[in-house]
């Protein structure tokens, strides 16, 4: 660890040196210690840390090779300086493939000494911090079960840690090298592939992300995720490999057992909805008939209690439908028919039925159309869809004031507005009001019925537009449905 004020070492054997030396770098505020010989160097560096040690390469009872050996053993973080004289440049050379960060040579230079320093502590700061980095990354791949890699391409030498022998269920004694556990793990009809993988990431210099299956010593299989980016040369040749494995095996069996719930609920849904809609047929039809006084005439209250079966009946058909289209959008099967169509002309046949609902409430019902609006591509049913969930939303959710529906060109955008006068929603619940099986009968005051799900389809149908659903809203003042979609004036699209 480096301490606030920097400690420095000479090691040299004329004490005139070492104190000339000494005097000049204390003035710059250094901590400065000396020792005449190897061994009082090594001794120095026993008791106490030492940023920068600067050491003569020729001392009375050892070498300074030695004395750079064996201190740097105690201290790994500092850093030596050695210091020789110009016709002793191979020992310098010689000293730094041994670990010396630079040299200075005699007669010393202060400027360049004091270079030579700055330099020598900036190293030491960064490889210090690079060795925590190491340490933390260390301790977070442990816990997290992650194990750590390093292929050397050139040397064909792959390199494992603890880690890796884990995730493999192997153990380093039991093989020569980790390419051999490597080679004895991956299950025999994934090796092909990552090979291959493997060999491309290093062709092209890309990030290697593979997932395969490694077979353990008691035949168990584990599903495993590895990762790895390529280190290239100056010369762009990839010289190596660093990566990491992790155990993917739970996440793959939770996927999978999801994957078969999701396929069961499909074929439940579907099945039920058979079911349902051919009964429903009949029966509306069967209340249709006799409605129609085709069984014989029927008095007030026989009326009025088959009009009510045939409006639940109605509604229970209506339930079933949105079950089914919700599973058509979750499973990507709805089929989408854009062509070019006039919007206002969708917007004024939905509000028909809303005209009419709200004429029933005594609620008022305005409409402002952007004669400017130009046909555009969109699916005119699904559209209408959206339309008619969003007016009738508006009319049942409203008891005084009315509704206005709003069309308007904003720049590449056809902009819908539903504005109605009800109790308004909440601003904390603007958030859920798009998502499955949420319903606000509690909060405006409506009895429970409907499925939730009619906002829900109608945002996945204007996301398969390319547009936007939102809603704004103030309680106690109403609230404002908003939706556009992409105007897109293409001519090889056919008009409807």
């Amino acid at each position: 660890m480096i301490d606030s004020k920097i400690s420095l070492l000479i090691v040299d054997d004329d004490a005139n040196t070492r104190k000339t030396f000494g005097d000049i770098l204390k003035l710059r505020g250094y901590d400065v210690e000396g020792a005449g010989t190897g061994a009082e160097a090594i001794a120095c560096v026993q008791k106490k840390f030492f940023n920068i040690a600067v050491i003569d390469m020729k001392l009375p009872d050892i070498s300074g090779f030695d004395v750079l050996e064996k201190i740097m053993k105690i201290h790994e973080d500092m850093v030596p300086i050695v210091i020789t004289a110009y016709a002793s440049m191979d020992s310098a050379i010689e000293a730094m493939n041994r670990g010396a960060y630079s040299y200075v040579t005699k007669p010393v230079n202060m400027d360049e000494v004091f270079s030579v320093l700055n330099r020598a502590l900036e190293k030491q700061r960064l490889s210090i911090e690079n060795k925590r980095l190491r340490e933390r990354f260390s301790m977070a791949a442990d816990a997290a079960g992650i194990g750590v890699w390093e292929y050397d391409v050139a040397q064909d030498v792959l390199i494992w840690d603890d880690w890796m022998w884990r995730l493999y269920g192997q153990k380093p004694e039991a093989f020569a090298s980790a390419s051999e556990a490597w080679a004895k793990g991956v299950h025999p009809d994934d090796q092909g592939r990552i090979k291959q993988e493997i060999q491309m990431a290093l062709r092209d210099g890309n990030v290697f992300y593979s997932e395969f299956r490694v077979v353990w010593p008691d035949g168990g299989v584990r599903y495993l995720m590895a990762s790895a980016r390529v280190v290239r040369d100056k010369a762009d040749k990839s010289i190596r490999m660093v990566g990491i494995n992790y155990d993917v095996t739970e996440r793959k069996k939770v996927l999978e057992k999801l994957t078969e719930l999701s396929e069961m609920k499909s074929v439940f849904v579907s099945m039920l909805s058979h079911e349902f809609n051919y009964p429903l047929t009949i029966i509306g039809g069967g209340l249709d008939l006799v409605l129609d006084g085709l069984a014989g005439s029927l008095s007030e209250n026989q009326r009025h209690f088959l009009s009510s079966a045939k409006d639940n009946a109605e509604r229970l058909g209506r339930l079933v439908r949105d079950v089914l289209d919700f599973e058509k959008l979750e499973l990507g099967k709805m089929q989408i028919d854009i062509q070019k169509n006039d919007l206002n002309e969708a917007v004024m046949e939905a509000c028909e039925g809303g005209r009419f609902l709200s004429k029933g409430k005594k609620l008022s019902f305005s409409l402002n159309l952007d004669k400017d609006l130009p046909k555009i591509l969109f699916d005119r049913d699904k559209i209408l869809g959206v339309l008619t969930n969003l007016i009738g939303n508006a009319v049942i959710y409203t008891k005084k004031g009315g509704i206005t529906v709003t069309t308007q060109r904003e720049s590449n955008v056809a902009h819908v507005v539903v504005q109605d006068t009800g109790p308004g929603i909440k601003r904390e619940d603007l958030g859920k009001l798009f998502q499955p099986f949420m319903q606000f009968h509690e909060l405006k005051g409506r009895k429970k019925g409907g499925t939730g799900l009619g906002l829900a389809i109608s945002k996945e149908i204007i996301l398969a537009h390319h547009g936007k659903i939102w809603a704004e809203s103030e309680v106690d003042k109403g609230t404002a449905m908003h939706f556009n979609i992409p105007i897109q004036e293409s001519d090889g699209v056919r008009d409807s």
